[in-house]
């Protein structure tokens, strides 16, 4: 349970329709940062173990909180904006994927940075990828937005269906006209494959292992993405793309 989300304390002392405006009142005119903190108490307050748990979840079935979620998902906010994708996600109500669904279009053409995430809560909620998004990303008219599909395109533990898609769409990235597209597709690439392939002696995959190991780039998506995010509330394109630039004449 997290420090800043008491759930016990502050169920045991409220009732649900009290502590459900507030939570409302809180989502559409608080600060990010107060914002954040209950999306975060909403989450524990549906997700762990607590005597109030059922009742809450209740009322949140049919709380008008999803239309703030719907709003939030768009927020000037990058943190606002992740928290309320992560939120949606991990509530796990799946007749309320279509809010991810819906936002797909506005991230696709404002905030890469959130893409993988959009993908993978999306990719929760309904137990299946959507490709269609995974090609219109692919397709994306700026190498950042293509370049965020080698944070969610790799062995993460996919089934052998899912991997051989995936080898489907890692070849037209591998040949991307952007070098930190095709190096980090390259890698990714490598890392599917060889799960694919038939099982080798120890040895071998030892070797496999190293080889692969060295063609990791040193600026991947998600490390360039973290160090670029440090200290900011929001980003453009543009900014995100001369950060990569700077970053990558520094090494």
């Amino acid at each position: 349970m997290h420090e800043e989300t008491p759930v016990d304390s502050i169920l045991s002392l409220h009732s649900f329709e009290e502590i459900f405006l507030e939570i409302d009142s809180i989502l559409k005119s608080e600060t990010p940062e107060n914002v954040v903190h209950t999306l975060g108490f909403i989450r524990d307050a549906n997700l762990y173990e607590h005597p109030f748990r059922e009742g809450f979840r209740e009322h949140l079935s049919s709380a008008n909180l999803w239309e703030s979620f719907q709003t939030l998902l768009k927020a000037p906010n990058f943190n606002v904006r992740g928290n309320a994708i992560y939120t949606v996600g991990k509530l796990t109500n799946r007749d309320r994927a279509y809010l991810l669904s819906d936002a797909f279009s506005f991230y696709l053409a404002n905030d890469p940075l959130n893409l993988p995430r959009l993908l993978s809560e999306h990719l929760w909620l309904t137990n299946k990828w959507n490709w269609d998004w995974v090609e219109r990303i692919a397709s994306a008219d700026h190498y950042l937005k293509r370049w965020s599909l080698c944070q969610v395109i790799d062995d993460d533990g996919s089934d052998e269906e899912t991997k051989r898609c995936f080898m489907e769409v890692l070849p037209r990235l591998k040949s991307d006209a952007n070098f930190f597209v095709a190096s980090e597709a390259k890698f990714r690439f490598e890392r599917v494959k060889v799960k694919l392939e038939p099982k080798l002696s120890k040895s071998e995959w030892r070797k496999e292992v190293k080889r692969i190991a060295s063609l990791e780039p040193k600026m991947t998506f998600e490390w360039t993405a973290m160090r670029f995010m440090q200290n900011r509330l929001d980003y453009t394109l543009a900014e995100f793309d001369q950060f990569v630039k700077n970053s990558a004449n520094a090494k």
